[in-house]
């Protein structure tokens, strides 16, 4: 089943990537979706069921007094790539929180602990102190 899902969330995700049309099935009902949001919601039921199998888990890694810079970005993802392989030998989905201030990816459960390692490692080099607090009301 993992095999399944695994290869099936690939494809959707290439599939997405590529705007790949419809398959012929999905054209010929009277309401077809756009293919972008087929192709999004084929992935999403696909790690859906990654998820209630056990392979995949959601996480949070947050910084503190931190923010993610391009350079954190770049050497974590490159990092990764190099300890664990290619998104294509994976599955994982890896959104930054909307301050910030960390990441919250889904991946498989196996890696949590390279993921938390190599989080922390490029927090301590790349990521930006955050400038100080400024008072909402000050007086002036």
């Amino acid at each position: 089943m993992i095999f399944y899902h695994t290869r099936g969330w690939h494809k959707a995700m290439r599939n997405l990537a590529t705007s790949e049309p419809l398959p012929l099935a999905e054209q010929l009902l009277m309401n077809p979706v756009m293919p972008g949001v087929y192709w999004n919601e084929a992935a999403r039921r696909h790690e859906k069921s990654l998820l209630e199998l056990g392979y995949l888990t959601n996480c949070e890694f947050r910084l503190r007094n931190q923010v993610i810079t391009r350079e954190f970005s770049s050497n974590f993802f490159r990092l990764i790539h190099q300890r664990l392989g290619t998104n294509t030998d994976q599955v994982w989905m890896c959104p930054t929180l909307t301050n910030r201030d960390g990441i919250a990816p889904t991946l498989p459960v196996r890696d949590i602990a390279t993921w938390e390692q190599t989080f922390r490692e490029c927090a301590a080099r790349y990521a930006s102190n955050l400038p100080p607090a400024m008072p909402t009301n000050s007086v002036r």
